[in-house]
């Protein structure tokens, strides 16, 4: 999986790839075309970047993957969830994925000098809002047609 602006995605051709939002919402499967109203609406909803993911790609991990995010110690904050395993330098388990983050836990990390880990993203965080806007964008000036204002179909 890898990130890519909008502005790069192929217009007129079967997708080689499945687009998600970084929320992981899938926006375009595999075989789709999308044309310049689709780049147009992604603007439109403000979504500038997107995560590319090939056919081997499961989609339950893709989004699991874009629903956490690495952190280092320094920026961890109480109530955080720690969601993929820690290990020590020895290989021994730190702090085992799903506890959630106080003082002991960042005192304990920092005694085994692990300097990241991976949290789950908060919701503002997740920026579903575009995704919503953009599906609703889709549904009534794509899949309905309607015209889209302020849009010159030659660039």
């Amino acid at each position: 999986m890898r990130k890519s602006p909008v502005a790069r995605l192929p217009l007129k051709c079967a997708l080689p790839y499945a687009v998600y939002h970084e929320s992981g919402n899938l926006l375009h499967n595999f075989g789709e075309t999308l044309n310049n109203k689709h780049l147009h609406l992604m603007k439109e909803a403000n979504i500038y970047d997107v995560y590319l993911a090939d056919r081997l790609e499961k989609p339950d991990r893709i989004k699991a993957e874009l629903k956490v995010k690495e952190v280092a110690n320094m920026g961890l904050g109480r109530g955080e969830v720690i969601m993929r395993p820690v290990f020590g330098d020895d290989g021994k388990l730190v702090v085992e994925s799903g506890t959630v983050v106080d003082e002991d836990v960042i005192g304990f990390l920092m005694k085994n000098n692990i300097a990241k880990v991976f949290v789950a993203k908060r919701d503002n965080e997740l920026h579903l809002d575009q995704v919503s806007a953009y599906k609703k964008l889709h549904k009534k000036h794509i899949e309905d047609g309607k015209p889209i204002p302020d849009y010159n179909e030659d660039g």
